[in-house]
């Protein structure tokens, strides 16, 4: 039967090291290296340009291009975005009635909620795109009727409250339309091809 090791009959002092740690294994039992170039000495392994191929696929740190890409990129902005903004605002609308005594910002409170109501419609029958155009503009009118007024008095908690949970829409609606639209774009350029 032959030796798996070819040095064994030297002398300790003539063997000469080997670069492979793993060849006195059989090759079923050897383990493959992630480094293709650790077999070469140093001086001629060629940078990577990849920093991180040597962590796991866990620890790499993804590129913009791979943050960005619609069909990775989940953002699950579905109807109950709006359809919670048309309840906040259908509370926003009780309360300006009865707290701040306001029948002008009670109505377009109300006006605001029926509108997110009906862009939460737009989402789930199947125009999400529509609706979350909607969405994004509606909260865009939000935020310009609520802020001035939470400038103005920082007393105001449904003025800041709206606020807020205006900006919040604004961004979580934007997003989605613009993701949606990448995302259109892409599937007609490659049907083009």
């Amino acid at each position: 039967m032959p030796s798996p090791d070819p040095d064994r009959r030297l002398p300790p002092a003539a063997r000469v090291p080997s670069p492979d740690p793993d060849r006195r294994l059989p090759p079923a039992a050897r383990v493959p290296s992630p480094d293709p170039d650790r077999r070469l000495p140093p001086a001629a392994r060629v940078p990577s340009p990849d920093p991180d191929r040597r962590l796991p696929p866990a620890a790499r740190v993804p590129s913009p291009q791979e943050l960005l890409a619609p069909s990775e990129l989940h953002v699950p902005v579905g109807p109950w975005a709006n359809w919670a903004m048309g309840a906040a605002c259908a509370g926003g609308s009780g309360y300006a009635r009865i707290h701040v005594r306001d029948p002008r910002v009670a109505a377009s409170a109300g006006a605001f909620s029926l509108a997110y109501l009906f862009a939460g419609g737009l989402v789930a029958g199947g125009h999400p795109r529509l609706g979350h155009d909607l969405g994004t503009v509606l909260s865009l009118g939000l935020l310009g009727a609520a802020v001035p007024t939470a400038r103005a008095t920082f007393d105001a908690p449904y003025a800041v409250a709206m606020s807020a949970a205006g900006g919040l829409s604004m961004y979580a609606n934007f997003l989605k339309s613009y993701l949606l639209r990448r995302q259109g774009q892409q599937e007609r350029e490659q049907g083009a091809k």
